[in-house]
């Protein structure tokens, strides 16, 4: 039996994808890092893009629509219970990575 996934959290935001070449690392403090589990539940040639992850203690799922590098994006954040019972549909598209630097704040960066 599949229980309702109450949600916690609901953002609707406009994703816009960006790539930036650096000469160098910045100088920015480390403040450590959160493991980081996802997989997708949609094909990629689907219309619409399901996402579940984990970082950290936070489970969410996450719908894209769109293409290009300016994308509609539905992030609801679930409880674990939920998580543990939709993560067999990712298979096969599962990634996971440690990040290895979160930036607290943007304040010291420069355009």
């Amino acid at each position: 039996m599949v229980q309702k996934a109450k949600s916690l959290h609901t953002d609707t935001m406009k994703e816009i994808e960006r790539k930036f070449i650096l000469a160098g690392l910045p100088d920015i403090p480390f403040t450590g890092s959160t493991p980081i589990r996802q997989g997708y539940i949609t094909d990629p040639s689907d219309s619409v893009e399901a996402r579940l992850r984990q970082k950290g203690d936070k489970h969410l799922i996450t719908f894209k629509r769109g293409s290009g590098m300016v994308r509609e994006e539905r992030e609801i954040m679930i409880d674990p219970a939920a998580f543990k019972q939709l993560w067999h549909l990712t298979r096969p598209i599962r990634t996971s990575a440690w990040p290895w630097m979160e930036i607290p704040d943007h304040k010291h960066l420069k355009p």
